[in-house]
């Protein structure tokens, strides 16, 4: 991790420290390349009806503050990197997946029952190396045609990330991404994602902030 922060102090480009300082999980992930990421969810037609239309989702007040409440937290669990806040979020179905690309390449993937775990790793990687900020907005929610009680959603998402050391602390973009999820509302009524992917408009390496 000390050569982590070597790279971050002594690279001024973001992809440049990125490249080196996490190539080797690049290339680990090399397998990855070939493995496509689920595709985004279709536009529906208008003959489907008004609630299936993006915006078009029939809500009550409290369902759609309880939603937007979800995406808060789930900013929140990856700025504080808590695992445990983070699989939370999920249905016992659930799944997360991370794109990069636009959506040509999967870096990776987790079951509900492995989130945690993985997240967990995810977070330690670089928990001292710089400290992020998730930003999402434009959320439009719509019926899911996967099943009763079901939304998808869309929704953007703009990561900063602030080194930790060096001589450059100022906040700075790390990428941005199409966030698309199916949410569920379980047996208590709370909503949590059944699927949740974060398709980073980065070209071809890694997003660093998750």
């Amino acid at each position: 991790m000390n050569d982590c922060k070597e790279f971050f102090s002594a690279y001024r480009s973001t992809m440049i420290a990125l490249t080196l300082c996490l190539g080797m999980s690049v290339v680990v992930s090399g397998a990855a390349l070939a493995v496509e990421c689920t595709k985004k969810m279709p536009d529906y037609a208008p003959s489907d009806g008004p609630t299936f239309q993006w915006g078009g989702a029939d809500l009550s007040a409290d369902d759609r503050a309880d939603i937007e409440d979800l995406f808060s937290r789930y900013a929140w669990a990856l700025d504080e990197r808590n695992a445990e806040n983070f699989a939370g979020l999920f249905a016992k179905t659930g799944r997360y997946e991370v794109c990069t690309g636009g959506g040509n390449t999967q870096v990776f993937t987790a079951p509900a029952n492995e989130i945690e775990t993985t997240m967990q790793g995810e977070f330690a990687a670089l928990a001292s190396v710089f400290q992020p900020r998730h930003f999402l907005s434009n959320t439009l929610l719509r019926a899911s045609k996967t099943g009763e009680d079901a939304l998808d959603s869309k929704t953007t998402m703009l990561v900063t990330i602030q080194r930790l050391e060096g001589d450059r602390v100022l906040p700075e973009p790390d990428y941005t991404a199409d966030v698309r999820a199916t949410l569920l509302r379980d047996s208590d009524q709370n909503w949590r994602f059944n699927l949740l992917v974060v398709y980073a408009d980065t070209p071809v390496f890694e997003p660093m902030g998750r």
